[in-house]
C-alpha cells in the first residue's frame, strides 16, 4: 500500500507522501491584550495538507472533567482548505488587531485565555474519543491564571509563544512541550502583543526515523460480509496504573520500573508519612513530584518526562523509607486512527483494527502518530463490494404440455459471473422448460470472488380438463352450438376458465322418427292434429297394453307424462310447436307427431 492523503471528491487532500519527521504543529500562540488572540498551525509533512481532516478541541478555565474535551471540535475547516507544504494557517479573534486580521485565514470569537487548552486533533473528535496531534496545556483542572512555559510563570497569560525552529512535530503529551526551562523548552517566550513572527514559521528538521502506516491491501468483499481493518504495526503502548503502599517505615515495592505515561499512585496504609520527589531534595530527578504530610492519604501522579526517580518520607527517611521509579520512554509509541474517507460524517474509530459490515464501496484512511517521535503518517484502504445479484424473470403459468421460456439476467458482481439453474444443472441463461406440474426453477449467480445471488422462479402448470355427458334426441341433438343426428360418441375441444383445452364427450342417443311409420300403417294416429287443446289417439287399442305416454319437445327432453286416460290428452299448457308422443306399449315403443297450436 502507498503512504498518502487522499483527496475524496473535493474533501479530502491531494497525493502526498511524509518520508520526513516533520509534521503539522501549532508553530504560534498569543494571548494578548484585549482580543488580540491567534492560533498559527504551520505544515511541514513535505506536501499539501487538507485541514479539513483536523480540528482544533478545547476546554475553557481547565477541563470540566479530566481528560475530556469541554468542545471537541471547536474549530473546524472547510473541506479542501488546503494548506501547501512550509505554509502557516491563522485562526484569529474576530476583533483582533487589524495587523493580525490582516494575515488570518480564519476567524473564531472562542479565543479565550491562558488558562484554556487547546489541541490540533483529528477532524471527528468526542469529548472522550480523540486522536491529538499537539496539545498547548492540559486537560486537567483549572491552572489558574495560566501554565508555566519554558520557566516562565503563566507563560499562556499575556505572552507571545513562538514554537523553536528545531521542532518538527506536534507534541501530544499534556505540558509536554511546555518543559521547565529556555533550553528544554519547545517554545520561545515573547511579550505581550509581540506579532512580528506572525504569519511566517521557520523548521530545520534533520531527517529521522519515521512511522509507518500500513493499513493492509485493499480488499473485495461481499455485501453483508464483515469487514477486517487491521493496521499492521506494534500494538499501541497500554498506560496503567501502579500501586506503592506504605507499609511500616517503608514504601513497598520500594523501586519499579514503568512506561512513560504511566501512573503511580501511593496509598499511605499507616502512620504520618508523606512522598517527597521534589528537584529541590534531589536535583537530578527529570522533574518534581510529591504530597504533604499526613495521614490515611492517596496520591497520584503520572509520570510524562522519561528518566529515574528518587523519593523518601521526609521524617523517616534516616530510617531507610525511600524509593525508586524508572520511567522507560519507549523508543515509539503508535497511536492509529481510521477514517472512513467515503463518509465524513462518519466518527473516526481510534483503534488499531475495526471491522464493520459491507454495504457499499468505501475508502478508509489509516492515520498513525507515534507519540514519542512525533511523526504521522497516512495510508488509504479501498474496500470494493461485490452488489451480485441475479433475476429469474417473473412466475409463469403455462398448461400441461406447454413449454415455457427462462431466462436468467444477473447484474453487478466482480467479472466474469458465472450462472447455474441448480435442478437443471445447466449454465444456459436461457432455459426451456415443460414441466407436469407446477414447479419452481432456483438459480444462482457467483461472481469471481464467490459472492452469490439467488432467486427463484414458479412454473404453474394448468391441467387439461375433462368431461362426459349423454344426450338424446328425436332427430338430433345440439351441444355448444354443434348439431349431432346420428347415435354415437363425439369429442369437443373447449377452452376451461384457466386458458387451457377442456375435452368434453358426447355420448349421443337418437331416436329417429321410424315409431311415426310403424303407427301410420296400424292406423294409429293423433286428432286433431294441429290442435290447441286436446288430442285423441285412434286405434291406440291396437297397441295392445299401453305402459305410459309422455311428450317430448324437438330434442327428446320429456315435457308431461300420461299415466291414465290415454284415449284424450290434454296439451293446452304446451307452446306453439311441434312435440312428439312417445307410446310405450307391450311391443315396443312409438312416436306420434302433433303441432300445437
Amino acid at each position: 500500500m502507498r503512504n498518502l492523503y487522499t483527496t475524496i471528491l473535493s474533501l479530502f487532500i491531494s497525493g502526498l507522501c511524509f518520508s520526513q519527521t516533520s509534521g503539522l504543529f501549532f508553530s504560534e500562540y498569543a494571548e494578548g491584550s484585549s482580543n488580540n488572540k491567534y492560533l498559527e498551525i504551520y505544515n511541514g509533512t513535505g506536501s499539501a495538507v487538507d485541514l479539513s481532516l483536523f480540528s482544533i478541541s478545547s476546554c475553557t478555565n481547565g477541563c470540566d472533567n479530566f481528560n475530556e474535551f469541554d468542545y471537541p471540535d471547536n474549530i473546524q475547516f472547510a473541506p479542501g482548505t488546503m494548506l501547501a507544504d512550509g505554509a502557516i494557517y491563522i485562526i484569529a479573534h474576530p476583533s483582533s488587531d487589524s495587523t493580525i486580521l490582516a494575515v488570518a485565514n480564519q476567524t473564531f470569537t472562542y479565543l479565550s485565555n491562558g488558562d484554556d487548552a487547546y489541541a490540533l486533533t483529528v477532524a471527528g473528535a468526542t469529548a472522550t474519543s480523540y486522536t491529538i496531534i499537539d496539545l498547548i496545556g492540559d486537560m486537567q483542572g483549572d491552572p489558574g491564571s495560566g501554565w508555566p512555559v519554558a520557566g516562565i510563570n503563566n507563560g499562556t497569560k499575556d505572552h507571545t509563544l513562538i514554537r523553536k525552529g528545531s521542532v518538527c512535530q506536534g507534541n501530544p503529551v499534556e505540558l509536554g512541550s511546555f518543559g521547565t526551562d529556555s533550553l528544554n523548552s519547545e517554545w520561545v517566550v515573547m511579550p505581550q502583543n509581540d506579532w512580528t513572527d506572525l504569519g511566517s514559521h521557520s523548521a530545520s528538521c534533520s531527517s529521522g526515523s519515521s512511522c509507518t502506516a500500513n493499513g493492509g491491501n485493499d480488499q473485495k468483499v461481499c455485501k453483508g460480509d464483515t469487514v477486517l481493518l487491521n493496521a499492521i504495526g506494534p500494538s499501541p503502548i497500554v498506560n496503567i496504573n501502579h500501586t506503592v503502599q506504605t507499609s511500616g517505615l517503608a514504601f513497598t515495592p520500594d523501586s519499579i520500573t514503568i512506561n512513560l505515561g504511566d501512573t503511580v499512585t501511593f496509598i499511605n496504609t499507616g502512620g504520618n508519612h508523606n512522598v517527597n520527589g521534589t528537584t529541590s531534595t534531589f536535583p537530578s530527578n527529570p522533574a518534581s513530584f510529591g504530597n504533604s504530610l499526613g495521614t490515611g492519604w492517596t496520591f497520584t501522579h503520572v509520570f510524562t518526562v522519561a528518566g529515574t526517580y528518587d523519593y523518601q518520607c521526609d521524617p523517616h527517611v534516616g530510617m531507610g523509607m525511600t524509593g525508586k521509579i524508572i520511567v522507560s520512554a519507549p523508543s515509539s509509541n503508535l497511536s492509529y486512527t481510521w477514517l472512513n474517507l467515503s463518509n465524513p460524517m462518519a466518527m473516526p474509530v481510534i483503534a488499531q483494527q475495526t471491522s464493520f459490515i459491507a454495504t457499499s464501496n468505501e475508502d478508509y484512511m489509516l492515520i498513525v502518530i507515534d507519540s514519542v517521535t512525533n511523526c504521522l503518517e497516512m495510508d488509504t484502504v479501498t474496500i470494493s463490494v461485490s452488489d451480485i445479484a441475479i433475476s429469474a424473470g417473473a412466475n409463469q403459468t403455462i398448461c400441461e404440455g406447454d413449454t415455457a421460456i427462462l431466462t436468467a439476467t444477473p447484474t453487478g458482481g466482480f467479472p466474469s459471473t458465472s450462472v447455474y439453474w441448480i435442478s437443471l444443472n445447466s449454465t444456459a441463461l436461457t432455459q426451456s422448460v415443460t414441466p407436469n406440474s407446477t414447479t419452481s426453477y432456483d438459480v444462482v449467480a457467483i461472481d469471481t470472488i464467490g459472492c452469490k445471488s439467488f432467486d427463484t422462479v414458479k412454473v404453474t402448470v394448468n391441467n387439461i380438463s375433462t368431461n362426459t355427458i349423454t344426450e338424446s334426441g328425436l332427430d338430433s341433438v345440439v351441444v355448444n352450438g354443434q348439431t349431432y343426428s346420428s347415435t354415437g360418441t363425439y369429442t369437443q375441444t373447449l377452452t376451461n376458465a384457466a386458458g387451457c383445452d377442456s375435452i368434453l364427450t358426447i355420448n349421443v342417443t337418437i331416436n329417429t322418427s321410424a315409431g311415426l311409420t310403424a303407427f301410420e300403417t296400424l292406423q294409429i294416429n293423433a286428432y286433431p292434429n294441429p290442435s290447441s287443446g286436446i288430442i285423441k289417439i285412434q286405434g291406440i287399442e291396437k297397441l295392445g297394453v299401453i305402459y305410459g305416454i309422455n311428450i317430448q319437445n324437438s330434442e327428446g327432453r320429456i315435457l308431461k307424462e300420461i299415466s291414465t286416460d290415454y284415449s284424450e290428452i290434454n296439451i293446452s299448457d304446451l307452446r306453439s310447436g311441434i312435440y312428439f308422443l312417445n307410446i310405450l306399449h307391450e311391443n315396443g315403443e312409438g312416436n306420434i307427431r302433433i303441432i300445437k297450436k
